[in-house]
């Protein structure tokens, strides 16, 4: 008797031990958590570029912003009855929507970076579902809620108080105005991908952002497919409409192209699943770009491209998904 029961415990433990998952069952040493401060690191480079370049205030901008965004997904956590964890989206959409707020921004203004940070958290993402329910990319709708609501305060001070670009340039226009008028040298190719001018705070610099994309892509957290045929888009229809590459060049290293291409475009929620999808998406959102900066206004069509494309994902994928591991496709009938 004592045995049988010994027997049926054992038992009752293989049940309990017993995990069922679905596919796929061959898993690779990585997590949310660990992709989501990968990424955070890799914008460090373009972090520290905006503090040489605009000041100290810079810390404050951006650490407004991501500390906005922690305290407001709490707060929608525990309003939805969830539990807040500590994965490190919120930081990352904290941190990118800083780097695109304007560096000359006064210390009162600071609500600013707030705001925003409050409706990328609370409205685009958890008022969806939380991570991985949401449709647009947080951040740039962010970015967004703040341009058209406060579009004064936005379109100014794009010069800080402080750092090197403050000393060698006076002018109160963005990269973007400036090419408008079309003369351009290499000296200004040279500073747009160094960082020597004005801008939004993670824009001044593609090398930086250069940086801490392609190591995103070594470590393979994200797909090359979006930012090379996002970034090519934009590159072959510039030229095709300018017919200057030096004015080409200008225009990819200038605004917020890099930090789109590497860290928003490639938000795994909100851009589409598959190799081709991926190439369709990149492609369609540099279309966008190109319209809005030579036909439209140029202060910012990045992130509206970013919203744009985000509501195509589930038609690209609908449309060009894979096929289920195993199928056999049925041979013409004769």
């Amino acid at each position: 008797m004592s045995e049988g029961g010994d027997k049926d415990n054992g038992k009752r433990q293989d049940r309990l031990r017993l995990v069922i998952s679905s596919s796929p069952h061959v898993r690779k040493g990585t997590s949310v958590e660990r992709i989501m401060y990968a990424v955070v690191l890799c914008l460090i480079p373009a972090l520290a570029a905006s503090v040489y370049c605009f000041g100290y205030k810079v810390l404050a901008i951006v650490g407004v912003s991501v500390g906005a965004a922690l305290l407001t997904e709490f707060l929608a956590k525990r309003l939805r009855k969830k539990p807040f964890e500590m994965d490190g989206s919120a930081v990352i959409t904290g941190l990118i929507l800083g780097l695109m707020m304007p560096p000359g921004l006064e210390w009162g203004q600071l609500w600013l970076p707030a705001v925003g940070a409050f409706f990328a958290i609370a409205i685009v993402k958890e008022a969806f579902g939380g991570l991985g329910s949401n449709i647009w990319n947080p951040a740039a709708g962010g970015f967004l809620f703040c341009l058209l609501s406060w579009a004064a305060m936005m379109g100014v001070g794009w010069i800080a108080d402080g750092g090197i670009v403050w000393e060698m340039m006076r002018t109160e226009a963005t990269p973007l105005v400036d090419l408008e008028k079309g003369e351009v040298s290499m000296e200004v190719v040279k500073n747009l991908f160094l960082g020597n001018v004005n801008g939004a705070l993670g824009e001044t610099s593609a090398l930086a952002l250069l940086i801490g994309g392609l190591a995103l892509i070594g470590l393979r957290y994200i797909d090359w497919r979006i930012p090379l045929s996002f970034i090519g888009t934009v590159g072959v229809l510039t030229f095709a409409q300018t017919g200057d590459p030096i004015l080409t060049l200008a225009y990819l290293f200038a605004g917020g192209l890099f930090l789109g291409a590497f860290f928003m475009l490639t938000d795994y929620v909100t851009s589409p699943l598959t190799g081709w999808g991926r190439v369709l998406f990149g492609v369609g959102a540099g279309a966008v770009v190109v319209v809005i900066r030579l036909f439209a206004n140029p202060m910012e069509g990045v992130a509206y491209s970013i919203i744009f494309m985000n509501m195509f994902t589930p038609l690209i994928d609908r449309y060009l998904k894979t096929e289920p591991f195993g199928r056999i496709k049925k041979e013409a009938e004769g």
